[in-house]
């Protein structure tokens, strides 16, 4: 019995000497960071992405109208962004006459004018003022006729004035006599008469208004909007419309200054801007296409805030594509050596400058009619 006690003790013993005498258990290896890849010899820095480079400022563009109709294609530039586009900021401000719009355009202050063919145009250009004719801003086709005739409703209604012939020794509004005889000169030539049989009276178009309500004028030559709204005042009716007896259509169009031809870059934007402009309004008002949008331009932009009324005006032509009738402003300029208000003739050419209508009908093609 005690020798196997013994010979147990001796095992246990023995066992504790072993496990003690056991190497230790290795520790679990840290794994090493992997070492960084190398970049292939020769190959190309990684770039630096520069930030976008800020949108130059939009140039001032400061745009004078005399208020009529025809300034619709202006409108609806600014208005659907159109100049935005081009890097222009259109500032639209009303003068009372073309005179007025051509001095300051001699002086620098105006970028661009729209006006009527008028004799301050050509006589400034022979004095050496460079303004230059660029589109057409208002002619009148037959259904354009945004120029008329009107005689006063009670001298229409009692039968005093029904036709030409009883204009003579009538007081006739008009906005300069120089300028509007050239349009009045064919119907009174109709009626063998010339314009010295008539007293032509120079008025604003909204002076015209009071003229036709004091009774001290006859007949006047209104644009729209006025031509409008003296009838719808009961003040005038419509009595000639200048498609029934004009050989010229064009009347109403866009200058530039010296001063902004030279600057290519914003001549060309702005006439790029300006016809899409002009065919929206095309759209509109010949194809019937997006009207009321464009009337509620219009209504927000010009004194007309009846969009009612639209149906009523006669609107002006204007053509998608631009171009002036170089003819009818030729027309013009012999009425005025005719009757000793031009001196000398003109090359039209020296008048009408088509670069910037060119350039951009090379962007935009021709209108699809």
């Amino acid at each position: 019995m005690k020798s196997k006690l013994a010979a147990a003790v001796i095992l246990v013993i023995l066992g504790i000497l072993m496990a003690a005498c056991a190497p230790a258990s290795a520790p679990t290896p840290t794994p090493a960071p992997p070492p960084p890849t190398a970049k292939p010899v020769g190959a190309a820095p990684t770039p630096t992405v520069a930030p976008p480079a800020p949108k130059p400022a939009p140039q001032a563009v400061k745009i004078g109208v005399t208020g009529t109709a025809s300034d619709a294609g202006l409108y609806i530039a600014k208005e659907r962004g159109y100049f935005s586009e081009q890097g222009l900021e259109a500032d639209i401000v009303l003068f009372q006459s073309l005179a007025d719009t051509i001095a300051a355009m001699s002086k620098g202050d105006l970028d661009v004018g729209g006006g009527g063919w008028t004799v301050p145009i050509p006589n400034a250009i022979q004095r050496d003022i460079p303004i230059k004719v660029v589109a057409d801003k208002g002619s009148t086709p037959p259904g354009f006729s945004f120029l008329q005739v009107t005689v006063r409703k009670d001298l229409y209604d009692s039968g005093q004035i029904k036709d030409a012939a009883q204009l003579k020794g009538k007081k006739i509004g008009v906005t300069s006599v120089a300028s509007m005889a050239v349009m009045l000169a064919p119907l009174l030539e109709q009626a063998k008469l010339t314009i010295k049989d008539v007293d032509m009276v120079p008025l604003t178009w909204a002076d015209m208004l009071a003229a036709y309500s004091n009774k001290s004028i006859d007949a006047a030559i209104i644009s729209e909007p006025t031509l409008t709204k003296a009838v719808e005042d009961g003040l005038a009716v419509r009595f000639k419309p200048l498609s029934d007896f004009h050989p010229s259509p064009q009347w109403g169009l866009l200058i530039y200054s010296p001063k902004f031809s030279a600057n290519l870059n914003a001549a060309n934007g702005f006439m790029l801007a300006y016809l899409k402009a002009l065919r929206d309004y095309n759209d509109a008002f010949v194809k019937n296409k997006g009207k009321k949008e464009i009337v509620d331009i219009l209504a927000k932009s010009t004194a007309v805030k009846d969009v009612a009324l639209y149906e009523k005006m006669a609107m002006p032509g204007l053509n998608p594509d631009g171009y002036v009738d170089k003819k009818g402003l030729a027309w013009g300029i012999q009425f005025w050596l005719s009757t000793g208000d031009m001196k000398e003739t003109i090359d039209i050419d020296k008048v009408v400058d088509n670069r910037f209508v060119d350039n951009a009908l090379q962007k935009l093609g021709k209108y699809a009619k």
